[in-house]
């Protein structure tokens, strides 16, 4: 199963992926549900912070909720447990796949938990969304830029 998080955080192309052993969102969430600390378990799981998540294991915990049995318990834990930038709509979760639009008050944000049925089934869809795009490597010197008119060179202010 791959995570995906989309943010400006992420460096220039905005973009975190991560393969996890999981075969299912459900799977993660249950693997993870009794962890000692929610947070430290989340960066070593995907890679880094990823804004408000530790809060859904946290909340459920500290209200004596057990691990989910299903996605339908696992989707009405998450709409409850984690406050989300526009609401509930833009909590997307089904058997193969989570998906969720947020953002943390400065940038916008969305992560995504794909099982490997539907990133086979829909890798046409999914082809921007998971590409790096690395920049060349052998790109070399930048070509001087004529502009094809005058132009004012702007200089740095003086005193």
């Amino acid at each position: 199963m791959l995570f995906v998080y989309r943010t400006h955080y992420e460096g220039p192309l905005g973009l975190r992926v991560r393969q996890i052993p999981d075969a299912s969102v459900l799977d993660w969430f249950r693997r993870g549900w009794d962890c000692d600390d929610p947070w430290d378990w989340i960066e070593a799981e995907l890679g880094g912070h990823v804004y408000g998540f530790g809060s859904i294991f946290e909340a459920a915990r500290a209200n004596g909720k057990p691990p989910p049995q299903t996605v339908g318990e696992l989707g009405t834990l998450l709409r409850a447990q984690r406050y989300v930038e526009g609401g509930t709509d833009n909590v997307r979760l089904d058997e193969h796949s989570l998906r969720v639009c947020d953002d943390d008050d400065e940038v916008e944000l969305a992560y995504f938990f794909l099982d490997d049925e539907v990133v086979a089934a829909r890798g046409d869809r999914l082809a921007y969304l998971l590409h790096s795009w690395p920049l060349p490597g052998d790109a070399g010197a930048p070509a001087a830029f004529d502009p094809g008119c005058a132009v004012t060179v702007a200089t740095p202010a003086g005193r």
